[in-house]
């Protein structure tokens, strides 16, 4: 039977590092069976865990070998689980994950008592740490929340620090009345990218419905359109409407929209009968009754030359024919 340890060493891909770290990994396994703390049950799972892991990471199926050592330490946490699942968080780009794994590593008592393994795991987090991009954010208004490919930042502020994995990522800011902002982003490796990003206010629209087909649309005393629909982009906040036809009784009032939001108005156009009760129009109408008066007077009076001796009818035709 071929020696386990002789399979790491010709499968495994990686650095040297990562090739020479995971020799002995099944003695640690069976070195994780020596506390008495842990039931037998969750010493063996873990241990049962932990090979499948280290299994998984021969053939470099680094995503299930992750989870493989995660269910490990979910039951028996030991350094050399921590290590390895860090390991291969390395190789498939999740230098942060990778990093959070290392420091847990470190941390526990049992890592300080093998120094070969503090040794390992101290030099893969300087790899690590180098290879984790970083974005320089500075971002109006401050309190605007950030999201890296959908995950919540912690934190505000005009300017932040996030970290970055390499590769591909979708960055979103957005802020409660503003546009949200979305940019992506190509970190290479150790990359420093610096951005900016000014939240604009969200527009708000309305759409005016005028029941005339020849009514002009103004908002603060601005036409925006003439017609049965009038649609208008703008600022939110309240505003001045005035629809007006001719021949109809302007309609004016006051709208208010918020960002982002749409309002739709009615419009019902009166009929502009003020003229019948207006003193002037009775006026301008008797003086045009008077002309019309005078024009028939004088047709009359061009017609006395035609034949007399008919009928009414008869002076009445030659006056037609004189006009």
């Amino acid at each position: 039977m071929a020696d386990p340890n002789q399979l790491l060493r010709r499968r495994v891909v990686g650095s040297a590092l990562a090739a020479a770290t995971v020799l002995g990994l099944v003695g640690e396994a069976r070195a994780q069976t020596t506390e008495a703390t842990p039931t037998p049950a969750a010493l063996d799972g873990a241990r049962e865990e932990f090979q499948r892991g280290v299994t998984l990471s021969q053939t470099q199926r680094w995503s299930e070998a992750v989870e493989a050592f995660r269910r490990s330490r979910a039951l028996v946490d030991r350094p050399r689980s921590a290590f390895n699942m860090a390991l291969a968080l390395q190789h498939l780009g999740r230098m942060r994950e990778a990093r959070q794994a290392l420091h847990q590593c470190l941390a526990m008592p049992e890592t300080g008592a093998d120094a070969g393994l503090q040794r390992d795991a101290e030099a893969l987090l300087a790899a690590v740490r180098a290879a984790v991009g970083t974005l320089y954010l500075a971002v109006a208004p401050a309190v605007a929340e950030a999201r890296i490919d959908g995950e919540r930042q912690l934190g505000e502020g005009g300017t932040r620090t996030l970290d970055l994995d390499p590769g591909r990522h979708v960055v979103s800011l957005a802020a409660e009345g503003l546009s949200t902002q979305e940019f992506i982003l190509q970190v290479a490796p150790g990359e420093r990218v610096v951005r900016r990003v000014d939240l604009a206010t969200r527009p708000a629209r309305v759409r005016v419905l005028p029941s005339v087909a020849d009514a002009t649309v103004s908002l603060d005393d601005d036409v925006v359109g003439r017609g049965r629909s009038v649609e208008w982009t703008g600022p939110p906040g309240t505003h001045r409407l005035r629809v007006e036809a001719p021949g109809y009784v302007p309609q004016r009032r006051p709208i208010s929209v918020g960002p982002g939001e749409s309002a739709q108005v009615l419009i019902e156009l009166e009929r502009d009968r003020t003229l019948a009760r207006n003193p002037w129009f009775w006026t301008g109408l008797g003086v045009g009754v008077a002309a019309v008066v005078t024009v028939v007077a004088l047709l009359v009076v061009t017609t006395t030359d035609a034949p007399d001796g008919g009928t009414t009818a008869q002076v009445f035709q030659a006056g037609r024919v004189t006009w």
